[in-house]
Formats: C-alpha cells, sequence, structure tokens
C-alpha cells in the first residue's frame, strides 16, 4: 500500500496510471518506490518520496530510509535507493547548494532536517484531511446537523467556507479557528455558544460572513471583533440572554453593510458603537425590550441622521416609558428629544419648587443669623467703652468729674477772684 506522500508526490507528477494502481493498492512498496524512482529519476525532488507506511517493517526501518534518502549524494551522482544514477543538471545544483527551494543537507547534521521535512509533510497531509460526519469539497466543509459537541478537528487548511449550523457546539476554540486564514464564510448558527472572547476570531481575519444567531451568547467581548476588518455581513439575533453591547464592539468593523439585532435582550444601545460603520446599509431591530429613556436619545438620533434601511422599522418599537410604549425607535427621537430637552413633566415642577424652598429657607436663616450676630456685636462693644471709663478707685469718670467741678466752685466762693 502506498503512503500518502507517495501518491501526493505521483499526482503531482501527473503520472496517472502509476497513481491510480499505486492508490488501488495494485503495487506493493517496493513496486511503487520503484516506480516512484522512475517518475523522478534525476530529479532532486526525489527526497520528498521518503516510504511512511510499509506494510511490514515501518517503525523499524523509518530511521534508516531516512539517514538513506536524505544523505547528500557523491558530486555528479545521485543515490536512488541503493542505485547510483547520472545526476541531472537539478540535481547537480541541488548538491552545490544553490537550489533556493531546498537548503544543503548533510549527515554532518543528524537527522534533523529529515524530520523537518517529515513534520512538514505529515502537517500538509493533515490539513488535507475531511473530519468525520463532515463532508468536504474544495475548500468548503460541511458539518450541518451532525451533533457535534465541539469543533471538529481536522479542518483542511485551505478551507473558505466553514458550516457549522445546527449542532451542539459550546465553545470556538481560537486557536483551531485560527489556522484557517483563508476562511471568509464561516455559519454558526443554531449552537450553543456562550461568548465570544478577544481572541475568538485573531486568526481568520479575512472572514467576510459571520452568523451567530440562535445561539446562548450572553456577551460579546469589546474587541472580538477588532480583526474582522473585511466583515460585510454578521448576524447574531435570536440571543435573548445577550442584553448588552460595549461601545468599542465594532469598532474595526469598518466594512460591515449587514447588520441584524433582532430578538435579543438588548435594552439600549450606545450611538459611538456606530460611529465608524460608515458602510452600514441594513440594520435589524426589531423583536427587543427598547427601553426609549434620555440615555437612547442619541441613538434615536442617529437612526434618523443615517438614513439606514430598517426592513423591520415598524416592529422595532419601544417598551417602555408608558408614554412612548408601542412607538417605533426610527421615529421616537423628536418626542424623546421634547422630553428630555424642552418638556418639564411634574417630577421637575416638583424638584424646583423644592429647590426654592431650599433657597428661601437658607436665606431665612442666614438673615437671622446675620441679626444676632449684629446684636450681639453692639452689645459687645457698649459694654468694653463702660469698663474702659471707670478710674482707678474704682468709679466711674462721670461721678469723679462732677466732685471736682463741685469743689472748684466752692474755692472760688471763698476767695475774691484776682483781676
Amino acid at each position: 500500500m502506498c503512503s500518502p506522500l507517495a501518491l501526493l508526490h505521483l499526482q503531482a507528477q501527473g503520472k496517472g496510471e502509476t497513481f491510480r494502481s499505486c492508490q488501488a493498492g495494485r503495487l506493493p512498496a517496493a513496486g511503487w518506490e520503484r516506480a516512484a524512482g522512475r517518475a523522478t529519476q534525476g530529479d532532486a525532488r526525489l527526497v520528498f518520496q521518503l516510504p511512511l507506511s510499509s506494510p511490514v517493517t515501518e517503525s523499524a526501518s523509518r530511521r534508516a530510509r531516512e539517514q538513506q534518502l536524505f544523505q547528500r549524494p557523491p558530486r555528479g551522482r545521485l543515490r536512488v535507493r541503493g542505485t547510483v544514477r547520472p545526476a541531472s543538471p537539478p540535481a547537480r545544483r541541488w548538491q552545490e547548494g544553490r537550489a533556493p527551494w531546498l537548503p544543503a543537507m548533510s549527515l554532518a547534521s543528524g537527522p534533523g532536517p529529515g524530520w523537518l521535512l517529515f513534520s512538514l509533510g505529515m502537517g500538509l497531509v493533515s490539513g488535507s484531511k475531511c473530519p468525520s460526519k463532515c463532508q468536504c469539497l474544495v475548500q468548503e466543509v460541511t458539518c450541518t446537523g451532525m451533533q457535534l459537541t465541539e469543533y471538529p478537528p481536522d479542518i483542511p487548511l485551505n478551507t473558505r467556507r466553514l458550516y457549522l449550523d445546527d449542532n451542539d457546539i459550546t465553545f470556538l476554540p481560537a486557536m483551531d479557528l485560527g489556522l484557517l486564514s483563508d476562511l471568509v464564510y464561516l455559519d454558526c448558527r443554531s449552537n450553543l455558544i456562550g461568548e465570544v472572547m478577544d481572541y475568538t476570531f485573531v486568526g481568520v481575519f479575512k472572514l467576510i460572513y459571520l452568523d451567530l444567531s440562535s445561539n446562548n451568547l450572553t456577551s460579546i467581548s469589546p474587541y472580538g471583533f477588532s480583526m474582522l476588518g473585511h466583515l460585510v455581513h454578521l448576524n447574531i439575533s435570536n440571543n435573548p440572554r445577550l442584553s448588552s453591547l460595549n461601545r468599542y464592539t465594532f469598532a474595526n468593523t469598518s466594512s460591515l453593510r449587514y447588520l441584524d439585532l433582532r430578538n435579543t435582550g438588548l435594552r439600549t444601545l450606545d450611538h459611538a458603537a456606530f460611529q465608524g460603520l460608515l458602510t452600514l446599509h441594513t440594520l435589524y431591530l426589531s423583536g427587543n425590550p427598547w427601553r426609549c429613556n434620555c440615555s437612547f436619545l442619541d441613538f434615536t438620533i442617529y437612526l434618523i441622521v443615517a438614513h439606514l434601511n430598517h426592513p423591520d422599522a415598524l416592529n422595532a418599537t419601544c417598551v417602555a416609558p408608558v408614554e412612548l410604549a408601542g412607538w417605533p425607535i426610527a421615529q421616537v427621537g423628536n418626542p424623546l428629544r421634547y422630553m428630555c430637552i424642552t418638556h418639564l413633566d411634574r417630577q421637575d415642577y416638583l424638584f424646583l419648587l423644592l429647590i426654592g424652598f431650599c433657597i428661601f429657607s437658607a436665606g431665612t436663616v442666614a438673615a437671622w443669623l446675620t441679626g444676632m450676630c449684629a446684636v450681639i456685636y453692639q452689645n459687645s462693644r457698649r459694654k468694653s467703652s463702660e469698663t474702659e471709663d471707670e478710674d482707678e478707685n474704682g468709679q466711674p469718670v462721670g461721678v469723679s468729674r462732677q466732685i471736682f467741678k463741685s469743689r472748684a466752685d466752692s474755692v472760688h466762693d471763698g476767695f475774691p477772684q484776682l483781676i
């Protein structure tokens, strides 16, 4: 039976008859080795003909075959399975180390290069497998309705369209998903995925279509879609446990044209989350318990000025407050602006009355305190002035002056005045 690498090599060389014979099992191991040797006689690409699956002594002779195969032949000759053949010009260039596609190797380097090529070959083979329970076409893998509980392994690395819908997958591994660098279409609807983390889609930067509808999403990381700069279609509808979206959720999805947010638990949206979506054309918002309060005003104004296509505009209605219940959110901008900016309700008047009463009470108390302070100050000043007017004997200065004046008058009466 032929090894996978031998089949790939024979197919690449265009040896259709030999390839079909080897694939059907009509050639033994030595037979396909000789056929491969004849097909690539004098060609340096013989190094990729490592027989990986010998029927009898595979594990015992693998190292010996590798050392024999990767040993550099003498200059001017090429060793093929123990026979020495004249080397072709490409082989001579390979011997001289001038081939740009293969580094020079020698026995002094040990089995390292051999194992490197072996690992490379195994990686290429494993990347071309098809997961069990899935159907694989050219660059397309379909795993729809296979009751998968986890992300399927062994998905071909060149896959561009991946269908994982109608399963029970709870988590998208970033490491496995990031290997699909050419992926442009990912359908994960009707699963049990609970969250989108920062690094979930870090490797699939070419993704154009992403469907996460009908899952159990409870949160989407602020930077969960930050690497999806080419994303055009995003569907996260029918996730009733998703109650909020961060303002940076769509920060880097500048190519987004279709966004479906129907039937989620969203109650409000920050208009800043949509500022970078300059190419957004279609937006679905129905089936959500929108609370059209003053914090929702900026988003309603955005809906008015952005001129987006709302196919479900009449079904996207407010549930609160009572005055706006049943109003389409695309038409609630002006009434909400009147309520939040120019209109004063009963609570506002009560608040103003309370503020006026507080100001009046504060002014009255301040005036009373000022009067009391003035009276106390006057009394203290009068007492201090009376204390300063007392003489040394403790009598008031006014009484002493009267006694001195009466004595002076009596003296003037007893003696004549001299002219």
